[in-house]
């Protein structure tokens, strides 16, 4: 029996495999001529993972692209001839610090070749996390948010859950020992809060990650450090207000500003 089913499994493995070469090649295959000029466009939705998935039929899900295969993308269409411009929507966008910034200096690889770069959401979270999502946006040459849209740049948090109430409600009382004082992998099971010496780690963190933000999004859009920590300060920040504050240059749909992008580097609709 145990022959009978590991023979199952590399027949049933080897046919799934076979099934989606042939399918991967024959989308290869009924690969379109490219126009000799186009616009890279892409649309960013949560967190792009780093790595794929150890699934086989990734292709026939429809698994997005990772990090590095978009900035792989996006270095690939700067040096194409044929490329005229990049067009990112980011309406569904939830970037982590190092993804945003890895993105953002690919954007700027792509600006060194003189292309416009344009930016597109419906709204970026409006209800919050957008920050580091936003400073990626303000890399672009130009930022277009829907009118009913916002900026959702309300600055950056960290959360700890903390269970050493549950587990005494139990009868649980767990013996670990801590290293040092800011050593806190174990204090969510023996500590009801954050303790000043973690505390005051963490906060050091945040501010300096929030720091990085700020200068992104200063440098981006040219604007005061100050000017733009007063804007996370009141955020979320309705679309007209975000353009009278300069952190937008233009209200519209996506049809809108692909259209504008278009026009803006010469490429046939």
């Amino acid at each position: 029996l145990s022959i009978l089913g590991v023979l199952f499994l590399l027949i049933g493995g080897g046919l799934g495999y076979l099934v989606w070469r042939g399918f991967r090649e024959f989308q290869e295959a009924k690969a379109p001529d490219l126009p000799s000029h186009l616009l890279l466009t892409l649309s960013i939705s949560g967190e792009p993972p780093a790595a794929r998935s150890d699934n086989p039929f990734r292709t026939l899900t429809g698994e997005g692209l990772t990090l590095r295969e978009m900035v792989g993308r996006i270095d690939g269409a700067a040096k194409d001839g044929r490329v005229q411009g990049l067009f990112v929507d980011l309406s569904n966008a939830r970037l982590s610090p190092a993804a945003a910034q890895e993105l953002a200096q690919a954007v700027q690889r792509f600006k060194a070749k003189r292309k416009p770069t344009y930016a597109f959401a419906d709204t970026l979270g409006e209800t919050g996390g957008a920050t580091f999502t936003y400073a990626l946006a303000a890399q672009f040459d130009r930022v277009w948010l829907q009118p009913a849209g916002a900026l959702g740049i309300d600055g950056l948090a960290l959360e700890r859950p903390y269970l050493a109430d549950a587990l005494k409600s139990v009868g649980i009382a767990p013996r670990l020992d801590q290293r040092h004082e800011f050593k806190g992998g174990i204090d969510m099971f023996t500590e009801e809060g954050l303790s000043p010496a973690l505390r005051g780690s963490l906060q050091k963190l945040t501010d300096d990650m929030l720091k990085q933000a700020v200068e992104m999004i200063a440098k981006g859009r040219n604007l005061a450090p100050d000017d733009v920590t007063a804007a996370i300060d009141t955020a979320p920040i309705a679309a007209q207000d975000a353009v009278t504050q300069g952190l937008i240059d233009q209200m519209g749909y996506r049809s809108d500003a692909l259209r504008a992008l278009k026009d803006a580097s010469r490429t046939p609709a």
